[in-house]
């Protein structure tokens, strides 16, 4: 949902400047959604994993692994329950 913030408060539209076409293959819509959580989910991999760069100079993968599962259980299945009602 573009201006809906992500976990670190900056907009999809910021992360994700783009909307993904849609599809007329066999999984129809579900896979332009799909593609759009894949992206989303990778950019804000990348950026807590910039964020730490930034933060601690090195990464704990440990750590960036367990803040983006958390992210994704919080918003991105939150994001997904939702549009499939």
């Amino acid at each position: 949902t573009p201006g809906k913030p992500l976990g670190s408060g900056i907009p999809f539209s910021t992360v994700i400047p783009f909307k993904p076409a849609s599809t007329t293959t066999r999984s129809g819509a579900g896979q332009s959604i799909t593609c759009e959580m894949t992206v989303t989910a990778h950019a804000k991999y990348l950026l807590l994993r910039e964020m730490q760069l930034q933060e601690n100079g090195g990464v704990d993968h440990e750590l960036l692994l367990k803040n983006w599962g958390s992210w994704v259980d919080d918003s991105l299945v939150r994001e997904l329950q939702r549009r499939r009602g």
